[in-house]
C-alpha cells in the first residue's frame, strides 16, 4: 500500500476540514485517496487524471461497492486533484513510496485536470457539491459497457 507523504497528508487534512467534511468521514476520504493512488499505480495509470479516476470507480463498481461508497471515493479523489493543482506535492523532496519503489511527486502533476466536486448527500452543506467527476465516471463506464 502507498505511504502518502506527511505535508500532503497535512494539506489534505486541512483540504477536508476547509471543505466541512465531517470528521467521521475524514478516515474514509484518507483510505479512499490511498486506495487511488495504489490503484493507479497498480495499473500504470496517471496519478492525476481523470481518465484514472474513470477507471477506479469502474473498478469499484465491478467489486459491487454501494453507490454512496463510489461517489464518497470519487469526492476523496477529486480533493486530492486539488492539492496536485496546487503544486503542494511537487516540492523538492516530497516522494511517495510505492512498494519497494520510490516516484517523486512530480510525476504525479503530469495532466493536471482543473479540480471538480462530487455531490455526497446528507451532512452539512455538502448537498451543493457539483456532481460533475462521478456523473462523467459513471456514464462513461455506463457507455464502455453497452
Amino acid at each position: 500500500m502507498i505511504n502518502i507523504p506527511t505535508d500532503v497528508l497535512s494539506k489534505y487534512s486541512s483540504i477536508l476540514a476547509k471543505k466541512s467534511i465531517p470528521i467521521s468521514y475524514q478516515q474514509y476520504y484518507k483510505m479512499w485517496v490511498r486506495y487511488y493512488l495504489d490503484f493507479c499505480y497498480k495499473y500504470g495509470l496517471s496519478y492525476s487524471h481523470t481518465e484514472s479516476l474513470v477507471q477506479f470507480i469502474k473498478k469499484l463498481q465491478e467489486k459491487n461497492q454501494p453507490q454512496f461508497q463510489q461517489k464518497q471515493a470519487a469526492h476523496a479523489v477529486s480533493l486530492y486533484y486539488e492539492i496536485v493543482q496546487a503544486g503542494v506535492n511537487a516540492e523538492a523532496g516530497s516522494n511517495i513510496t510505492l512498494d519497494a519503489e520510490t516516484i517523486s511527486c512530480s510525476e504525479m502533476t503530469r495532466e493536471i485536470p482543473p479540480p471538480s466536486h462530487v455531490h455526497i448527500p446528507g451532512e452539512s452543506g455538502s448537498e451543493k457539491e457539483s456532481v460533475a467527476v462521478y456523473l462523467s465516471a459513471v456514464s462513461t463506464v455506463q457507455t464502455s459497457t453497452a
